[in-house]
């Protein structure tokens, strides 16, 4: 039980952290971290079962019940990948991290990264980190006057790789600042490399590269979506991934997610 109130500990203070605060600068409103939880149902039953365990007559009853596993999204906007004087000067061009013009706020993709604490976590197991997504600004110099380019998928794996390999080394540890910053760090890295590659390449290599990225749709069917909370926890964690969702509750359920490949 001390592991469950350690982790949700953590993640009560990540989310304090990573509410609508600001990295890199205060001047770019498109740098904004946010950490997310992916189920809002398991960590209000992780606080149930931490909140019950102090108490003596309800102690006994919760001992057999199962503990789940927490999970939490943490999002890097692709635009703190840039160097600051291209991105002052995509700003001056009214250009959003993408090459898009900002109008109604468009959104800049992130850079998402999850964090799943199983039971156990911190004391006697390992954190979990998988690289949801990983969209690159190509340089403005490009043909097309820099798009967003996602890593390939080799690369995600290795950085997930290498995050896991330094969860285990944490054990016994609250592990999740590290690890968020060693995604931003490898992130930045693999951003830089490709950039540099590309500039060295031509723009017919960054073309290319933007042309295969695409966009991505697939459509999920299930018999039945009835729980309102379930809806927004798929909402939820669509948006976290920095996904684009549509969702039909009822019978049968329908879930349009869409986003860069």
């Amino acid at each position: 039980m001390e592991a469950l109130e350690r982790a949700i500990l953590e993640i009560e203070a990540l989310t304090a952290i990573y509410d609508d605060s600001i990295c890199e600068d205060d001047v770019h409103e498109d740098s904004i971290c946010h950490l997310s939880i992916s189920s809002e149902k398991e960590y209000r039953l992780a606080e149930e079962i931490v909140r019950k365990s102090h108490d003596v007559d309800a102690e006994a009853a919760e001992a057999g019940r199962p503990i789940p596993d927490l999970s939490v999204v943490f999002a890097l906007p692709s635009s703190s990948l840039v160097p600051q004087d291209e991105r002052c000067e995509r700003s001056a061009d009214g250009g959003g991290a993408d090459g898009r013009t900002r109008r109604g706020k468009t959104a800049v993709p992130s850079c998402t990264m999850r964090l799943t604490f199983p039971a156990g976590y911190p004391t006697d197991r390992a954190a979990s980190a998988s690289v949801l997504s990983a969209p690159v600004p190509a340089p403005t110099s490009s043909r097309g006057g820099g798009g967003v380019v996602a890593l390939p998928r080799r690369e995600r794996d290795g950085i997930s790789e290498r995050l896991n390999r330094r969860a285990r080394e944490l054990v016994g540890a609250e592990a999740a600042m590290e690890l968020i910053e060693m995604f931003r760090e490898e992130v930045a890295a693999s951003a830089a490399e490709h950039r540099r590659r590309w500039s060295e390449d031509g723009s017919d290599a960054v073309a290319d590269a933007e042309h295969s990225a695409g966009l991505g749709r697939r459509w999920i069917w299930v018999h039945h979506v009835t729980n309102a909370g379930r809806c927004k926890d798929i909402v939820r964690e669509a948006y976290a991934a920095g996904l684009g969702v549509y969702l039909k509750s009822g019978y049968p359920g329908i879930v349009v997610v869409e986003g860069t490949v």
